[in-house]
C-alpha cells in the first residue's frame, strides 16, 4: 500500500454573505405642534467571510480542563511583568503552524476586550539569566473579548480563580509558517496596560504532569520581561518566577525557589514550597495525520472571520478538493491551474460531510474556531492512485 501525505491545506477567503435587516413592529411619535427637519441613518454592512484551516494535530500541549486550573499568572500591576514564555519541544519534529491556543481567566467583576501578541522565536542556548531566546519566526495579533468573574478575587480559595476561563487563539494558518522541532514563544501585553486588563491572567499548568503532547525543552526555567525595567524583589516578576532582577529584555530565567520565597512557590512562609509551574499553552499544527488508500478520515477544522460591521449569521460551510475543472485534476493552488498536479484526480478523494452544518453567528469584527465532523478521506481506488503520492491538497471553503 503506498503512502500518500498531505501538505498544509490552503484555506481560501469563503463566500459572501447576504445579511437581512428586519424590523417588527410600528413606532408612532406624538408633537405638540407640527414640525420639520432632517436627518441619516447608517445601515451596517456585510463583508465577505474569511475561512482558515485550523489545525488538526496539536504538536504541543499543556492546556487542561478549565475547572480545574488553579494558579495563574498575572501581568504588569500583579507582578511588573508586561511578557511571559517558554522554551518548548513541539512532538513530530514541529511542522506546519495553524494555530495556538492560550488559557486565561479574568479576576475582575467586569468583561472588556485587549489586544494581545503572541511572537515565536527560534531557541538559542541558555547562557546565565536573562539569555534571550533566537531569531523571530512570526508574531500574531487578535484582540481577545473576556468575560468577568462572578466571584471576582479571593486569595484564600485558590478554586475560584478559574471562573471566568476563555482563552486566546492566535491564527497563523495563514502566515504558512513552518516551525522547528523547538521554539520560544512569548505571551506579550500591550504597554501600558488598559486599566481593564488589570485582571486578566494566563493559567499556569504543571510542568511535571500536565504536558500531554511535546516537552519542555528547558525544565525549571521560564522566559519573562517587565514594564520599564520594574523591579520588585518582593512581587515583582523576579519574585513569582525567578530570584533573579527582571529587566525590560525578554529572556529566561532559572524558577527555582529561593530562600526568600522568590521563585515559583506556593506560600507567603517558609518552607515556600516550588510548584513548577508553566503557561497553559497549545500549539496546532495545520497538517494532519497521513492520507492514503482506505486509510483513516482525517478532520478538517477551521475558523470564520467577520470583518463587516453586523453581526453574520453562518448556516453551513462547504469544503471541497480544489479542482481544475478542465481537466478534474487536483490543485495545489485553489483556482490555479499551474498547479494541477498530473494524473491525481479529486474524485479519488471524500470530504464528509457536505456541507458541514455550522449555525452559529459570527459576531463583527470577530472569529470563531470550529470543530464541527468534517473529514477527508482517500477511498480505495481499482486506479493506481501513485500520482498523489506527496501531492499538496488545497482546499477550498465557502459559506452558506
Amino acid at each position: 500500500m503506498k503512502l500518500f501525505k498531505t501538505h498544509r491545506k490552503l484555506a481560501v477567503s469563503g463566500l459572501a454573505l447576504t445579511v437581512a435587516l428586519l424590523g417588527g413592529g410600528v413606532a408612532f411619535a406624538y408633537f405638540s405642534a407640527p414640525g420639520s427637519g432632517t436627518g441619516s441613518a447608517q445601515v451596517g454592512s456585510n463583508a465577505k467571510l474569511l475561512i482558515d484551516q485550523l489545525g488538526g494535530t496539536p504538536v504541543y500541549n499543556s492546556t487542561v480542563d478549565a475547572s480545574t486550573y488553579q494558579w495563574s499568572y498575572s501581568f504588569q500591576g500583579g507582578t511588573g511583568a508586561n511578557a511571559l514564555g517558554n522554551k518548548i519541544n513541539l512532538s513530530n519534529g514541529g511542522g506546519a503552524l495553524s494555530d495556538v491556543v492560550v488559557a486565561m481567566t479574568n479576576f475582575n467583576n467586569t468583561s472588556g476586550s485587549l489586544p494581545l501578541t503572541l511572537n515565536i522565536y527560534n531557541p538559542g542556548s541558555y547562557d546565565g539569566p536573562g539569555t534571550g531566546p533566537g531569531s523571530l519566526i512570526a508574531t500574531d495579533t487578535t484582540t481577545v473579548s473576556f468575560p468577568a468573574t462572578a466571584t471576582g478575587y479571593d486569595a484564600n480559595n485558590p478554586p475560584t480563580y478559574g471562573l471566568a476561563n476563555f482563552n486566546a487563539t492566535f491564527n497563523f494558518s495563514s502566515q504558512n509558517i513552518t516551525l522547528p522541532g523547538t521554539v520560544v514563544y512569548e505571551i506579550l501585553f500591550p504597554n501600558p496596560q488598559p486599566p481593564v486588563a488589570s485582571g486578566v491572567n494566563v493559567q499556569l499548568s504543571n510542568e511535571a504532569s500536565q504536558v500531554s503532547v511535546g516537552s519542555d525543552a528547558d525544565p525549571g526555567y521560564l522566559f519573562v520581561s517587565t514594564y520599564n525595567n520594574q523591579n520588585d524583589a518582593t512581587g515583582g516578576a523576579n519574585g513569582e518566577i525567578t530570584c533573579d532582577n527582571v529587566g525590560s529584555t525578554f529572556g529566561e530565567y532559572p524558577t527555582a525557589v529561593g530562600a526568600t520565597g522568590c521563585g515559583e512557590t506556593t506560600t507567603n512562609s517558609a518552607p515556600y514550597p516550588s510548584i513548577a509551574l508553566i503557561p497553559a499553552v497549545e500549539f496546532d499544527t495545520s497538517g494532519m495525520g497521513d492520507l492514503y488508500p482506505g486509510g483513516a478520515a482525517q478532520p478538517i477544522n477551521f475558523s470564520i472571520t467577520n470583518p463587516g460591521t453586523t453581526p453574520a449569521a453562518v448556516t453551513s460551510v462547504t469544503v471541497a478538493v480544489a479542482t481544475d475543472p478542465a481537466n478534474s485534476l487536483v490543485e495545489s493552488v485553489p483556482g490555479e491551474s499551474w498547479t494541477d498536479q498530473a494524473g491525481c484526480y479529486a474524485s479519488w478523494f471524500t470530504v464528509s460531510p457536505s456541507p458541514d452544518m455550522v449555525g452559529a453567528t459570527v459576531p463583527a469584527g470577530g472569529t470563531i474556531n470550529w470543530v464541527g465532523t468534517e473529514t477527508i478521506s482517500m477511498p480505495q481506488s481499482a486506479s493506481n492512485q501513485d500520482a498523489c503520492q506527496g501531492v499538496s491538497l488545497g482546499l477550498t471553503f465557502a459559506s452558506n
